[in-house]
This record gives C-alpha cells, sequence and structure tokens, in this order.
C-alpha cells in the first residue's frame, strides 16, 4: 500500500478552503491573488466567499481603492467557462454599481481570476501557456478600453516549470498549487514566509479526524485513490 501524501490536494472543496479560505489563513489568498495582477492594484480584504458544486469557490475581494475582484476556483472539466465568465462579471457591475450608484457615477472595476486545474478540449495555445489576459479593446484603433472589467485565467496543468526554473512569486505559487500533494518537503525555492505558512497547514497530520473525513470526502469523488 501506497503511503499516503504528506500534503493535502488545493483543488479540493475542503482543501481550497483550508489553505486559503479560513479568517486565519486568507492572508495567503490575498498574497497569491496580489502576485496574480500584479502592478495593477493591492488586494487588502477578502469580504465573501461561496461554494458551487460546478467549481470550488467564488471569492469576492476588494482593493486599496475599493475596486472588486471576483475570483473563481474551477477545477471540474467545464468547456465553456469562457463564455460563462462574461455572465459573472455582470453581477458585481449590477450589485455594486448600476442597483446603488447613479448611473453617471464611475462603475468599479472588476477582475475575474479563474484558476484552472484542467485544460479546454479546444485549446490550440501552446502546451506552456498558462496565463492568458483578457480585456476589453477597440478594433479599429488597436487600443484598450477604461478597464472596467478584466478577464485573467491561470491554468495550473500547463504550468511545467521545475523547482530549478522558479524565478518569480507567481512561478513560486503555481508550482506549489499543482504539485503539493505530490511534495515530501517544502521545496528550497519556496522559503518565504507566506509558503512556510501554506505547507504548515496543508499537512495531512494535522488534520483533526473530522477535517480528515471532510477532505476524503471530494477526493475520492475526484477519482484519486493515492489519498
Amino acid at each position: 500500500m501506497r503511503t499516503p501524501p504528506k500534503y493535502i490536494i488545493p483543488f479540493t472543496g475542503y482543501g481550497f478552503k483550508r489553505l486559503f479560505c479560513s479568517e486565519a489563513n486568507k492572508d495567503l489568498c490575498i498574497d497569491f491573488l496580489n502576485e496574480v495582477i500584479k502592478g495593477q492594484d493591492r488586494i487588502i480584504n477578502i469580504h465573501s466567499m461561496s461554494y458551487r458544486p460546478t467549481c470550488i469557490y467564488d471569492i469576492h475581494c476588494e482593493n486599496e481603492y475599493g475596486k472588486k475582484v471576483i475570483v473563481e476556483i474551477q477545477n471540474a472539466v467545464h468547456n465553456y467557462f469562457k463564455e460563462r465568465s462574461n455572465y459573472y462579471l455582470s453581477f458585481p457591475i449590477w450589485e455594486k454599481g448600476l442597483q446603488h450608484e447613479r448611473e453617471d457615477r464611475l462603475l468599479k472595476t472588476v477582475y475575474f481570476i479563474g484558476v484552472l486545474n484542467f485544460t479546454f478540449n479546444n485549446d490550440d495555445d501552446s502546451l506552456s501557456y498558462y496565463q492568458h489576459e483578457i480585456r476589453l479593446t477597440d478594433p479599429e484603433k488597436h487600443r484598450y478600453l477604461p478597464d472596467r472589467l478584466s478577464f485573467i485565467s491561470l491554468v495550473v496543468s500547463k504550468f511545467n516549470k521545475t523547482e530549478d526554473e522558479l524565478e518569480t512569486c507567481i512561478d513560486k505559487w503555481m508550482y506549489a498549487l499543482k504539485n503539493l500533494s505530490a511534495l515530501e518537503r517544502r521545496p528550497l525555492k519556496l522559503q518565504e514566509e507566506v509558503f512556510d505558512k501554506l505547507f504548515k497547514i496543508a499537512e495531512r497530520a494535522k488534520l483533526t479526524p473530522l477535517e480528515e473525513m471532510y477532505y476524503i470526502e471530494p477526493v475520492v469523488h475526484l477519482g484519486n485513490t493515492d489519498f
């Protein structure tokens, strides 16, 4: 019989919640998201989270300027994810924009960040092209329109860098998300304080019997027998 993995699988409902979505650990989620949108805005708070069976979590965040950030963590294969993301982008505009503000007031920016643990069946991009960013453009003038809506997707399964090739913080986050449950130790390249905390709370040995039960159920559902 194989030895169970030392660390939990991030891409389950309980696994992701334990790592990122508790009040005690939301600083990890904030650090990760700030690396994804680096150079644009800085997230300072996470104020609501919701679970849906078709993905894992929708996380609603706010940056230092009050802009909205929506994050969907998607695990199940969904070939209409790109189209559906446009639908989700409309919710915060209505809820926090037109519904409560005058129509002549500038709307807050919304980012939709999809962290995907699958590839699309019709994906013809390079196997190493794991990050996509889409914004509204003016096709005739070839320029971006005011960035009120932004879509970013990270395809974790396409991240193929080795530990020795890790250079940036987002490299390190992608490596950790993809390989966490297969690792026996925290990699030498991931020595920052945020990763020290990540690996400590990801240890299976620290789960209570009840937490272990919550963790194993969706792992079995995903077809993983090496839990």
